[in-house]
């Protein structure tokens, strides 16, 4: 059903690229986004260098969809400051390691540059989870504003384009989230809104940020955390700026199975000894050898034996799995937000999440009462033998989700608040990243079968709002207004969708990227015809083997600056004078209120103030 794409979010990428840089770059994709990187070598073909080479690399390719790319802050941090690039983003971040105001002015150049030749945009990741597989913060993490402002304005400069990142707004420097720090995390969060208001009121240039909420929270993540962004992105959008939320459609998974790595089974020196062979010379586990009940205890005594043990890492900072030797074997290569743990961290990661381990439902709103830890406990059983023995099902094929972001309450009702105001479009799926873990590639179907039609356990939506959400609004926020919409003049993109067959399959593990590695894939049903530029690229649910989509470059290349741009007049410049005069008074009273009252009683008043539920965005519904 997808016609148009954006690649290239949470700042990785691999343009611009110099060759001695090649490696770097697969290795920080195959620690972000886990894809390994035996996989990245074999598959890229590396005919480029600049962004505007990459960019006209792709103009000459022929895709099933339309695609267009952010240029990522990896590879511009890359590019200028070379094997560096992530120094900064070290503990003790550019106070420690500075960045130079030289290679600032590179930076912007290069980005110029690339939004000159089509960039979307640019996107940069600033959440402790994203890392290489050395357990470095990406380049770009814990970038002053200097730089980040130095961007946003090339941004503008090359045209216009979108400012997108990935943000936990808490890490001001590589150290875990703990409630010894609340205060420096707290003024953090209030810095990132007036950097990310210049940008956005002052350079013309949207901003987009994306949103989750934490199943299992956190210290120092409360509840209505979402709300209080919500509301600072509601005061920034009434003070001119143009900043969106990504928000998920549904509780973002992390999928197990008996193939995949991700489960917590995969430390247990049992399950490594008798199952990896059968994994890496057939692609599948010797069920019959799983269900028998010496090889099963054994394997559960020794994961639970991790759980007992004093831990050596807590997993804050993301999970590196067992992974082979030999790199040309990609089986057990990649991570998800890759670190470096100690033993046992995988299967604590998990155990911290029993209650929002569920097995596979194509409703994704189960009960709290299905819970992995709940039928453990009605039964009299350890959570990893209910694990264990879901995922013997169906011959060893079954799927088993752990609902880690989205479902705090055990229903999609903040996911359904976030998702209808009028500050959010949908996004942060991860259709091809994080290949051994997640699998979001149906989330737009999703909106279709569960919220428009199947849904029970709560409102549903309209079919025009769930169709507007992923058609005209991300293509308007874009400026990509030759599409989204039916009508004469526009391409002619369009679904033909049997509703009453419409269906999100279940999630399968397959062997089929190059080097034979693994990756997560989720079918629909229901599609009877997609058609891309007026061509039929799938018929009832095939490829048709027509290739009419091509690169989308930003429309606005080269126009001059955005209209929205602020500093080439007295009046502009008075404007945001004035606004960041009135977030600066914002920050110190803030400071004020966290010496004087602390931080946690500073966090229960935000909450307190963010209690009410957002309020809908009503164009979605009058369409």
């Amino acid at each position: 059903g997808v016609t148009t794409a954006i690649m290239g979010n949470c700042g990785v990428g691999f343009a611009p690229c110099k060759k001695e840089q090649r490696t770097f770059l697969m290795e920080l994709m195959e620690g972000v986004e886990d894809i390994p990187f035996g996989c990245l070598s074999s598959g890229l073909q590396w005919h480029w260098e600049s962004f505007p080479e990459f960019m006209d690399y792709l103009d000459e390719q022929s895709f099933a969809i339309d695609l267009a790319t952010y240029i990522g802050h990896g590879a511009v941090r890359a590019y200028v400051i070379g094997k560096d690039a992530n120094l900064s983003d070290r503990p003790g971040g550019p106070r420690k390691n500075p960045i130079t105001h030289e290679q600032i002015e590179k930076m912007a150049d290069v980005v110029q540059e690339a939004v000159e030749a089509g960039a979307i945009g640019f996107s940069t990741s600033r959440t402790l989870l994203h890392r290489d597989k050395n357990g470095v913060l990406v380049p770009g993490t814990l970038a002053a504003e200097e730089e980040l402002l130095a961007i946003g304005k090339a941004v503008a400069l090359g045209g216009g384009g979108v400012f997108e990142m990935a943000s936990d707004f808490m890490s001001y420097d590589d150290t875990p989230h703990v409630p010894e720090d609340h205060i420096e995390r707290l003024e953090h969060t209030g810095r990132e809104m007036i950097w990310v208001e210049q940008i956005s009121k002052g350079f013309g240039v949207p901003v987009s940020i994306c949103l989750g909420i934490p199943s299992v929270l956190a210290a120092g993540v409360d509840k209505n955390g979402y709300r209080m962004v919500f509301k600072n992105v509601e005061e920034a959008n009434a003070d001119g700026c143009n900043v969106k939320l990504q928000v998920f459609t549904r509780p973002q998974g992390i999928q197990l199975c008996w193939a995949s790595r991700s489960h917590p089974f995969m430390e247990s020196p049992t399950f490594m000894q008798h199952l990896v062979e059968a994994l890496r010379e057939h692609r599948t586990v010797d069920i019959n050898l799983l269900k028998r009940p010496e090889i099963k205890q054994q394997i559960i005594n020794e994961v639970a034996e991790l759980l007992d043990a004093e831990a050596e890492d807590d997993a804050t900072f993301g999970l590196v799995l067992p992974t082979s030797t030999d790199e040309d074997d990609a089986l057990f290569a990649g991570n998800f937000n890759c670190s470096v743990n100690g033993k046992g961290a995988l299967a604590r990661f998990f155990a911290n999440g029993f209650d929002y381990i569920f097995k596979w439902s194509k409703e994704y709103e189960p009960m709290k009462e299905e819970s992995a830890g709940s039928v453990a406990k009605k039964l009299g059983l350890h959570p990893l033998e209910v694990i264990y023995d879901w995922l013997c099902e169906d011959n060893g094929k079954q799927v088993v989700s752990f609902l880690f972001m989205n479902y705090h309450k055990y229903s999609l009702e903040d996911t359904t608040e976030m998702l209808l105001h009028k500050d959010s479009i949908p996004g942060l799926g991860d259709a091809g990243a994080h290949a051994g873990f997640i699998v979001d590639s149906t989330s737009h179907t999703y909106l279709l079968t569960h919220y428009v039609r199947d849904r029970v356990s709560g409102p549903k939506i309209s079919i025009e709002t769930a169709v507007k959400l992923h058609t005209s609004d991300p293509a308007h926020y874009f400026g990509l207004d030759d599409r989204g919409i039916i009508k004469e003049g526009f391409k002619a993109d369009i679904n033909v969708i049997n509703m009453d067959e419409l269906e999100c399959c279940r999630p399968e593990f397959k062997f089929d990227l190059p080097k034979g590695a693994g990756r997560w894939i989720q079918e629909s049903k229901g599609y009877d015809y997609t058609i891309l530029t007026g061509t039929i690229v799938h018929e009832f649910g095939q490829a048709t083997g027509n290739l009419p989509g091509r690169l989308v470059r930003n429309p606005n290349r080269g126009k001059g600056l955005p209209a929205g741009y602020k500093y080439n007049g007295i009046t502009g410049k008075m404007s945001m004078w004035l606004s960041t005069a009135k977030l600066e008074t914002k920050q110190m009273a803030l400071r004020v209120l966290l010496r004087v009252l602390g931080p946690d009683n500073v966090l229960a008043l935000g909450s307190y103030l963010a209690q009410t539920p957002l309020e809908s965005n009503l164009e979605h519904s009058n369409l």
